[in-house]
């Protein structure tokens, strides 16, 4: 009987991991970016492998909790390696500016439809005076929240984005190459699971959905 624990993946090049990687890639070539996509179409598990590819790559991920100047400045700093850092608001961002200064570096800031405006516009400021590249990723709310309503608070940054990336859903090929990557061949069992990428959470839920599977199968002892 096979009963072993089903392993994960590494990461796969899906097509919209590809995209967004791209993006990426453009973005640290000291641009900004806007990456707008519904959560499962693994928006945050490629940046991660973006990072582990090259260097000077911060990704700082963003909370509620973080939306204002101040906590913004502390989960960047962090992200950098300096949790330490102690200071105001203007002392911490020029922390951060001295680090990002010349490294043809890049911030990734991930669920960026947390922060507002002000914090947004002091992410902003970091590109205008050190020309790092910025990449501004989240949910949905993203496209909107950086411009789609005309913000006149943030039309110096909308100006400044020069290349966008908008998914409401992973593709179907996203999923095929998800299914193949598990391992995945019994016809019925992919047919169910390619039905699923377009439902809330996309690739999440396709794995969660194998590993569920493969739970209760080692518990039968079985395949």
């Amino acid at each position: 009987r096979q009963t072993e624990v089903l392993q994960a993946p590494e990461f796969l090049e899906l097509p919209t991991s590809m995209e967004i990687m791209s993006a990426l890639e453009w973005a640290q070539m000291g641009e900004i970016v806007a990456i707008s996509c519904a959560p499962g179409t693994s928006k945050t598990s490629t940046a991660e492998e973006y990072r582990r590819r090259y260097p000077n790559v911060w990704l700082a991920t963003m909370s509620p909790s973080s939306s204002g100047v101040q906590p913004m400045l502390t989960g960047v700093l962090d992200a950098m390696g300096d949790a330490e850092a102690k200071g105001s608001p203007q002392q911490l961002s020029r922390r951060v500016m001295k680090i990002a200064a010349n490294s043809g570096g890049l911030f990734i800031i991930d669920e960026a439809q947390e922060l507002s405006e002000k914090a947004i516009d002091e992410i902003r400021s970091w590109y205008d005076k050190t020309g790092v590249g910025v990449a501004l990723m989240g949910d949905e709310r993203v496209n909107g929240r950086l411009g789609g309503h005309k913000r006149s608070e943030l039309a110096r940054l909308q100006s400044r984005i020069s290349y966008k990336v908008v998914k409401a859903r992973p593709t179907l090929a996203d999923a095929d190459l998800l299914i193949e990557g598990w391992g995945i061949t019994d016809p019925a069992a992919v047919k169910f699971l390619r039905g699923l990428h377009a439902k809330p959470g996309g690739l999440r839920g396709i794995a969660k959905t194998i590993k569920l599977a493969a739970l209760i199968a080692r518990g039968e002892g079985r395949a």
